[in-house]
């Protein structure tokens, strides 16, 4: 539902930043880890949770545009029926709205791409 959608953005939004700085999964998912803080103390950035979010969401719908760019594209590729139990297809499609993507296809909307300063990436896409 809408809840579990917002939820799985915010989930792939700070992962996707906790990627990108190099830090292990486990000790940040399993620990009470002042991120924010560690940051500005090594880099001296001072970002904010919602800057955290915005990058690794650019983070992800870069990568996903990498993904259908390169015709890998989950609504056409579908699962086995035997290995999944859950309506995977309708998920997938409130993460896109949650994300700026289209949901029928999962495009990165051109709105979201400006928003995250991607535009660079219309052209590849649309």
């Amino acid at each position: 539902g809408e809840d579990r959608s917002e939820a799985e953005k915010l989930f792939t939004a700070i992962m996707q930043f906790t990627h990108s700085l190099g830090l292990c999964e486990f000790v940040y998912v399993f620990q009470k880890y002042p991120l924010l803080e560690l940051i500005k103390a090594v880099v001296g950035w001072d970002l904010d949770i919602d800057e955290a979010i915005k990058t690794g969401q650019r983070i992800q719908t870069l990568r996903q545009a990498f993904t259908l760019r390169e015709g890998i594209d989950i609504v056409k590729n579908k699962i086995p029926e035997r290995t999944v139990t859950v309506d995977y297809l309708e998920d997938y499609k409130g993460y896109c709205e949650k994300m700026g993507w289209n949901p029928e296809n999962g495009y990165p909307l051109k709105e979201t791409l400006a928003d995250l300063n991607l535009d660079f990436v219309t052209k590849d896409l649309y």
